[in-house]
């Protein structure tokens, strides 16, 4: 059995988040790492909201800060953690990443390609270093100093790892150009990491819980936080206050360490630490029930946030009485050096506030409540005010916190009253009876508590964790788009935890809302064009639902153009000032809509209210065959590749076409067009960046101005005089004070390898004393904070003045831009169909010089179209079609150009995985890509053709690109506003059917593909599809305090309430379970429809089946079934219920149609045990209870049990096809059972002997062939196959591992389908159709297929990744193919099987250059068009929803 696994839909749970100076911009930039996927988040705060398509004044709304995608990576491998590198002396920060088992890659940006590079790598990962250990702790402790001197994690439990940094020229210091070498970062940034024996610091050192660097210190000095005995609550009263703190200082030059400072006895249940920024400095300890502040020259204090922590501690807590809660789960993040934010696992916010005194002496700690957010896996601080919340249970968010208020806190101490020394209560006794009584006072000292409130600006949609998946029949779907061949199906998850709790409703293909539809044959192009300024119906008053709507429709056909006039109705014109004798090739709007351009193969008229106004006729050698319209510029293209330029413009009062036909650049035949307006401000020659003149006084003035004062470096003179606060003084701190005991601080004192010893050896001192003549040979590190810096990167759309510029391909491969109106050449790219990672800009004089010979390749231009996308418009994308192919670059900033006068730009490829071209022929259709400004609200390109995309840019900067299969072909498309259909759109498919509609405004397609997720604010555990009733049901759970404990009295249960606790004690939360239906035409729950489950009550399994019944023709019926179990503690038996339930039509109550279903009960009891698995087989039920499988034949509303098996430890999963039921055992693998109904036998047909956790299980088919997937909870999948005949299967008794993989997430749950084959060649579907694939759900957000293979594809793909391997880049050191290897947690005593193909990496192919994809084709032995033709294959097969 071969297969391929694909990542269809990347992850969305935010498991890492870190803030920093990643891009050589004025702003930092927020990292944020969801498993395998790497996203770089600006702050554009000159965002505005999207555009709605119902309220047209909402488009104006104020502008806000939006988290802005400027930079993602997909690595082979999951991100468990990542710091901040701050490199002294480079404009960047560089980031360390950390990942399973113990590897650090430190990567960078790079600035010639817009994405990363690998700076170091690290690896711990040592046999001896495992001392025979493989079952790892999945917690990945790392820690990054403040000043970025080293890295330090834990190895295995056990070591320590340190990865020191060489450090780098403080700024104001000098750096030769050879160094640089037109890069952010050296050659070498680390020095040779070692490891240090957690033993050899101290030998109680184990079961470290976190470790931090801490802040403030000569030499980086790391905090352990470690239980070197473990207790458990229920052993509180024997040992408590087991956790421990010990300090080491790090040095790094010695490789030595040393304990500064050790503290012990603090609470059993602390979680966390978080050091505490300058100037205050110490520790703040998370614990379950409290939090301690440490410093090692401050008493400690600490506060206690319930009553339960009350006897667990002996620690001195200051109880607070305003707080009852508790941090498991929380996280933290400080905003200011004394406060911090800290998110509870509910999502509630706190400010918590170390009360200090003018000297940074932490008093106390003060919890203030917040507002509410989503349940935390992290939290990061961005800009000042600006706070990241990311999520694995629900969605992240960008909360906006201000300062509200403030409030005084009292501080009661004694003091004594003649010195005002601090003094110990319990020596007071010892000095009475020495020296007599002394006179001690009482001192308040009164402290400020700041008061925020926190505001969500933005938030990131987030799939994930994916609990149970379903597949449903398509919902609002017109008649129009039903297929006969394949079924048309909405995807269904269980998503969410809590609050959070969600039903994330997706699908593949978009499918738009049809109004209306009418045939007009021979229709080819379409276009609107016109605006109404005012209401066209007479007698109106005030009607704005025409503002900005279209004024006429055109319909080009063969030979003529059909003009339809749109008001109230849609009119068809018999005369205007249209040329309507002619097809049309390009219509569009100047002026805002008030003026019309039409061109024809002879022809330009410009109308102006329904009028021709002016008419420019051309010679019969330039037939037009092309256009391209921006307002105010029509650029035409000739059929000999001759190029004319027509502008709007002012001739005595009156608007006309002014005419030109630049004679330069002309030599080469064009072959496409296009014109940008450019609104982002990057469209800036090289020397407004390089020129020195303008460097130190424009640029560096701007800058200046732009740059708060906080935010500017400062430059300290040396010749200068230190001066400090006078002695005493108000203006004096803690730190002046340092700077006059100990001097000036030492930057570093570690040195690798020989260092200067003298002036004449140091070249930074050396520097200081030379010529000015000599700076040019030289780079000074101050200044590329501003060589570095883009002023125009992030642009106030309000001072961008816009450009305008003209794209031309030529024949022989060139890409030139020229500037309008002047139309000067600014840039030129070599051999641009070839498809290359990076677009670069060419000298044309080298051009010139050396002549480049014309390359016969068949690969060609045949359209473009360059356009800004995202916030403002402010994103430059460059969409071309190359011989069926779509490539997509983005512009970003380059200083290094080769000409100064030339654009300072480059272009970087978006990788896609569009498959435009069809199985049998090629688009004849000569204009696919379509501009939409606002369809719905949102703006992108349409791709028409065989197979129609959608490419969507929103404010997040991410380009979603979906496919429109439903209709098929469609041969034009066009934006539409009318009042009676707002802001939608008008296209034509194949067969000339025009049809008018909008996007579904419940769905969200600013996601990997279109969604909705339908907030249910509980836990969603399971969903299933009722055929019949066409409904979902949902079995849900809500978190309900548990005040009942239950004892056993003989053979009766007692419920004993507790009630009586103190006022803020924490009761336990339990799950309360019930069971709901679901409407899929609202979305929303039927009302009324419940089924309540009882107190200690989980439904453990759900699904439906099809039993016998005599009431039906075919003998069969559906019903819902599901089991649950009652845990009621340790001293009760475990019991369940086991129900069936039908769903009736009945009458439905007034006003709510909804409730024409209900829920019918027919069987609901008790059974021995918990009901832990159900699946039906031939009509059978099927239960699994523990380690017994039981079926019954269900008859009169009565279960009547036929035969038992015993099987291994704990069923809980069971699938059926026909008499063969696959049974998935929690620690025991998978077994295969079957049912023979002649004799009533329930027998074992063969199982698995290896010990595996299984978390799903599903049969895989193809054609004849069967096999069985499972996967376990370290993330891997295997296939499992029976063969008798096979000499490992022992005679059929042992199911036969054919291949296994590991994903990188815990595959949660399965759903199968047959595989989609409408859209296949004829000759192919039959076989494809007994194909099946499978969904997996992950624990991450992600969406990933599963589908079989043939050998022969198989082998021949197989060769394909094998080059691929080496093809792709590898960030951060990671290997494709080892990330795919099976993981287990003891050492496996089997060979890996593999034989599944890894789907995402062999999709990059697509993404590579001509020269790249022919180059592995012939190395493979076979044709770049065969490996196209697989991998079209595998995306049309699993395209199905």
């Amino acid at each position: 059995m071969y297969s391929v696994y694909r990542q269809i839909d990347e992850p969305t749970a935010v498991n890492c988040a870190v803030y920093c100076k990643l891009l050589p911009t004025q702003d930092c930039q927020l990292v944020v790492a969801a498993n395998s996927s790497l996203r770089v988040y600006r702050l554009n705060r000159y965002a505005k909201p999207q555009a709605c398509s119902n309220n047209a004044e909402e488009t104006t709304a104020e502008i806000t800060t939006k988290l802005e995608c400027v930079l993602s990576e997909t690595i082979f491998g999951n991100v468990m953690a990542m710091a901040r590198l701050q490199l002294a002396g480079y404009p960047v920060d560089a980031l360390a990443l950390g990942f399973r088992d113990a590897k650090i890659g430190v990567i960078g940006y790079d600035e010639m390609g817009h994405c990363f590079k690998t700076l170091t790598l690290h690896c711990f990962e040592d046999e001896i270093l495992k001392e025979g250990c493989e079952n790892v702790s999945s917690q990945f402790l790392m820690s990054a100093d403040p000043e970025s001197r080293c890295i330090a994690l834990i190895v295995y439990g056990k070591h320590l790892g340190i990865i020191p940094f060489i450090p780098a020229l403080a700024p104001g210091k000098w750096l030769t150009a050879n160094t640089a070498r037109n890069t952010i970062f050296p050659d070498i940034i680390a020095a040779r990491s070692y490891v240090i024996g957690l033993n050899a610091i101290d030998s109680r050192l184990f079961h470290v819980a976190d470790i931090c660097f801490l802040h403030g210190f000569h030499e980086p000095t790391l905090l352990l936080l470690y239980e070197p005995i473990q207790t458990t609550v229920s052993r509180v009263v024997i040992r408590k206050d087991t956790f421990c703190i010990i300090a080491v200082s790090l040095n790094l030059k010695d490789q030595t360490h040393a304990v500064i400072w050790a503290v012990s006895h603090l609470p059993f249940d602390c979680l966390y630490m978080k050091p505490v920024p300058k100037p205050v400095g110490g520790i703040v300890i998370f614990a379950m029930n409290s939090v301690i502040y440490l410093n090692q020259s401050v008493p400690p204090c600490g506060v206690l946030l319930n009553e339960n922590g009350r006897g667990t501690s002996e620690y001195p807590f200051h109880f607070s009485t305003e707080l009852m809660i508790t941090l498991d789960g929380s996280s933290a993040d400080f905003i200011t050096p004394n406060s911090l934010v800290v998110a509870l696992r509910s999502g509630d916010l706190f400010t918590a506030s170390l009360l200090v005194d003018s000297l940074n002496m932490v008093k106390d700690l003060c919890f203030v409540r917040g507002n509410s957010s989503v349940i935390p896996s992290v939290l990061c601080k961005c800009n000042e005010g600006f706070l990241f919340v990311g999520s694995m249970l629900g969605n992240s968010v960008l909360l906006r916190y201000e300062l509200t208020g403030s409030k005084a806190v009292q501080i009661r101490h004694e003091v004594l009253a003649e010195n005002n020394e601090l003094l110990q209560p319990q020596m007071i006794s010892d000095d009475v009876e020495l020296y007599g009584e002394t006179i001690v006072t009482s001192k308040t000292e009164e402290l400020t508590v700041n008061e925020y409130s926190f505001e969500v600006v933005d938030s990131v949609l987030n799939f994930g964790p994916i609990r149970d998946i379903t597949i449903g029949q398509g919902s609002d779907l017109s008649a129009s788009y039903v297929n006969a061949i394949d079924p048309v199906v909405d995807i269904v998850c269980a998503t969410g935890h809590g609050k959070n709790g969600a039903l994330l409703v997706l699908q593949r293909s978009v499918r738009p809302q049809l109004l209306t539809s009418t045939l007009i044959p021979s229709a080819w192009r379409v276009w609107t064009v016109g605006c109404h300024l005012t209401s066209p119906v007479v007698n109106s008053e005030k009607d704005t639902s025409f503002q900005g709507a279209q004024k006429f429709l055109l319909i080009s056909k063969s030979e003529s153009t059909m003009v339809l006039e749109l008001t109230s109705e849609i009119t068809e014109l018999e005369s205007s000032g249209f040329i309507m004798d002619e097809l049309t090739v390009v219509a569009g709007s100047l002026l805002e809509g008030e003026y019309i351009v039409q061109v024809t193969p002879s022809k330009v008229v410009l109308i102006h209210e329904s009028l021709c106004v002016q008419q420019i006729s051309l010679s019969s050698t330039y037939v037009i065959c092309d256009a391209a319209i921006t307002d105010p510029y029509v650029v035409l293209l000739t059929e000999y590749g001759r190029i004319l330029v027509l502008k709007l413009v002012v001739k005595l009062d009156k608007y006309r076409l002014s005419y030109s036909d630049p004679e330069a650049y002309q030599t080469v035949p064009a072959v496409a067009v296009s014109i940008y307006k450019d609104m982002s401000g990057m469209f800036v020659p090289t020397s407004f960046y390089s020129s020195e003149e303008s460097l130190d006084n424009e640029a560096f003035a701007a800058y200046e101005a732009s740059v708060s004062a906080e935010q500017r470096p400062t430059f300290s003179d040396p010749s200068e005089p230190l001066t400090f606060p006078a002695k005493g003084s108000a203006d004096m701190t803690v730190d002046d004070e340092d700077l006059l005991l100990y001097g000036e601080k030492i930057e570093s004192s570690i040195s690798f390898g020989k260092e200067p010893t003298n002036a004449a050896d140091n070249p930074a001192k050396k520097q200081r004393k030379t010529a000015p003549a000599q700076e040019s040979n030289l780079l000074r590190i101050s200044k590329p904070v501003i060589k570095n810096v883009h002023p125009k990167y992030l642009s106030d759309p309000s001072v961008v003045v816009a450009t305008y510029w003209l794209f031309v391909c030529r024949a022989n491969g060139m890409l030139e831009i020229f500037s309008l109106p002047n139309y000067s050449l600014c840039y030129v790219v070599r051999n641009f169909p070839s498809g290359f990672q990076s677009l670069f800009d060419t000298d044309p004089m080298q051009l010139s010089l050396n002549p480049q010979e014309d390359e016969r390749t068949d690969v060609s231009v045949q359209e473009v179209l360059v356009v800004g996308l995202g916030p403002n418009k402010a994103r430059p994308h460059i969409f071309a079609i190359i011989n069926d192919h779509l490539l997509i670059y983005e512009a970003f900033p380059s200083l290094n150009g080769p000409v100064a006068d030339h654009l300072a730009l480059r272009f970087k490829r978006i990788p896609n995985m569009t498959v435009i071209k069809t199985h049998d022929s090629i688009c004849n259709i000569s204009k696919r890509l379509f501009y939409f400004d606002n369809v719905s609200g949102y703006a992108g390109i349409f791709i028409a053709g065989n197979y129609p995309y959608w490419a969507i840019m929103t404010t997040h900067g991410i380009l979603r690109i979906h496919p429109m299969h439903i209709d098929g072909q469609v041969k034009c498309f066009t934006p539409f506003h009318n009042p009676n259909c707002e802001y939608g759109f008008i296209y034509f498919n194949n067969d000339s059917c025009m049809r008018i509609c909008q996007l579904p405004s419940h769905f969200s397609y600013d996601s990997s593909c279109p969604a909705h997720k339908v907030n249910l604010k509980c836990t969603v555990h399971f969903v299933v599809y009722l055929l019949e009733s066409h409904t979902y049901a949902l079995a849900s759970s809500v978190k309900e305090p548990c005040k009942t404990m239950v004892t056993l009295l003989g053979e009766e249960k007692h419920f004993e309430p507790f009630d009586n606790e103190p006022p803020h004690f924490i009761y336990p939360l339990l799950d309360r379970y019930s069971v709901q239906l679901f409407s899929p035409e609202t979305w929303t729950c039927i009302p009324n429809v419940e089924i309540q489950m009882d107190e200690f009550e989980h439904i453990t399994v759900f699904t439906e089946v099809q039993l016998k019944s005599e009431s039906t023709v075919s003998g069969f019926e559906n019903y819902l079934a599901f089991g649950t179990m009652c845990n009621y503690g340790d001293e009760v038996l475990i019991r369940g219920r086991l129900f069936i339930v039908d769903v009736i039509e009945v009458v439905p109550e007034p006003d709510q149609p909804l409730t024409k279903n209900k829920f019918k009960i027919l069987y609901a009891k008790e059974q021995k045990g918990p009901v832990t698995s159900l699946c039906a087989a031939n009509g059978y039920l099927l239960t699994g209870m523990g380690q017994k499988v039981y079926i019954w034949t269900f008859k009169d509303n009565e279960l009547v049990g036929i035969s038992f098996l015993d099987l291994q430890i704990y069923v809980f999963k069971m699938v059926s096809i026909r008499n063969m039921i696959l049974v998935g055992d929690a620690f025991q693998s998978v077994s295969l059972l079957r049912y023979q109904e002649q004799f009533k036998a329930l027998s074992l047909a063969s199982r698995d002997h290896h010990s595996l956790e299984v978390m799903a299980i599903d049969f895989v088919i193809d054609n004849r062939h069967l096999s069985f997937l499972a996967s376990d909870t370290n993330g891997n999948l295997f296939v499992y196959m029976l063969q008798p005949e096979g000499k490992e299967s022992n005679g059929g008794q042992h199911l036969v591992r054919r291949a296994d993989m590991h994903v990188g997430t815990n595959a949660i749950c399965f759903v199968r389908l047959r595989s989609h084959v409408s859209e296949l060649a004829k000759h192919k579907r039959a076989m494809m159709a007994r194909r099946h694939c499978l969904y997996i759900g992950g624990g991450d957000g992600s969406l990933n297929s599963f589908l079989p293979l043939s050998e022969k594809v198989y082998r021949r793909l197989l060769l394909l990744q094998s080059m691929m391997d080496t093809v792709v880049p590898h960030v951060a050191g990671l290997n494709p193919k080892s990330c795919r290897l099976v993981r287990d947690r003891r050492k496996p005593l089997y060979n890996a099987q593999k034989n599944i193909l890894n789907g995402n990496l062999l999709f990059a192919y697509l993404s590579t250059d001509v020269h790249v994809r022919k180059e592995v084709a012939d190395c493979i032995g076979t044709t770049y068009q065969q490996l196209f033709d697989d991998l079209a294959e595998l995306q049309r097969l699993t395209t199905h929803f």
